[in-house]
């Protein structure tokens, strides 16, 4: 059986991520990969994703002022409504998450279509230790600034689609190299990574991804016992749906939430 869902939202300030559930007892169904489509812009990365997080300071927020140009495949959207005004964008170096004010933006930027991001004039700062892509910076809370999406009459000014229907392919990481040490948590922070051999909680799995009126964490463990914090929200489609009790792989976009590790 292969039950695909696709798990994250942002809302009240809780990130919550793409998840796709493969278990491992019944048949797979297999589907042709579309070839890519479309063209991309006359526009070429001149920064990595890593390098462009690897020069954030943690302390501060920053607008980038250089004529910096990033280039990624969105691995997770809005589409399944667990996403909120949030696209995760990945090339080969790293991921970063890229606040938006667009609802419904997965008709311009799916899941599989390379987006070329101009950074000048942006801000780079982090949501308790996830590191943000914006427009400004909210100061009306001084204890708590936080980045806000790029205004809607922006975005176009700043995130150019190109080719669309490129194949996503996750890491395959386990939950001991996600949680190993902080610099873990910055590493594959924002990354489309799959883990193998792992279950659900027996307490979770009857219960529903989310809560009625709340988003929820429920419990990912290993064979090794080593655990990992699925969260969704109650805003998702599937939101509804049972916790399922196989064995098999989990893929999604990895997390954190302060020290806590998430998909």
């Amino acid at each position: 059986q292969h039950i695909m869902n696709t798990l994250f939202k942002k809302t009240l300030g809780l990130l919550v991520l793409a998840v796709t559930l493969v278990t491992s007892s019944c048949r797979k169904d297999e589907f042709d990969t579309p070839l890519p489509g479309g063209a991309d812009p006359d526009l070429v990365a001149n920064i990595t994703i890593e390098a462009l997080k690897g020069g954030f300071d943690t302390l501060k927020f920053q607008t980038i002022t250089k004529d910096w140009i990033i280039a990624g495949v969105v691995t997770a959207d809005d589409r399944s409504g667990n996403f909120y005004k949030t696209v995760i964008l990945q090339d080969s170096t790293a991921g970063i998450a890229v606040r938006i004010d667009v609802s419904d933006y997965y008709t311009k930027y799916p899941i599989g279509r390379r987006v070329f991001i101009k950074l000048k004039g942006l801000v780079m700062g982090d949501y308790n230790d996830l590191i943000q892509l914006g427009g400004f910076v909210d100061n009306s809370s001084p204890t708590f600034p936080s980045v806000e999406p790029i205004p809607f009459t922006q975005v176009s000014e700043h995130l150019f689609p190109g080719q669309y229907n490129i194949p996503i392919i996750p890491e395959d990481v386990t939950i001991a190299q996600l949680t190993a040490n902080p610099n873990s948590l910055f590493d594959y922070q924002n990354r489309f990574i799959r883990l193998s051999n792992v279950e659900f909680a027996s307490a979770d799995t009857s219960k529903n991804y989310a809560d009625a009126q709340a988003s929820a964490n429920r419990t990912i463990f290993d064979c090794n016992g080593d655990e990992l914090i699925l969260r969704s929200s109650n805003y998702a489609t599937f939101a509804g749906k049972n916790m399922p009790n196989c064995n098999g792989s989990i893929t999604g976009i990895f997390s954190v939430y302060g020290s806590d590790a998430q998909m």
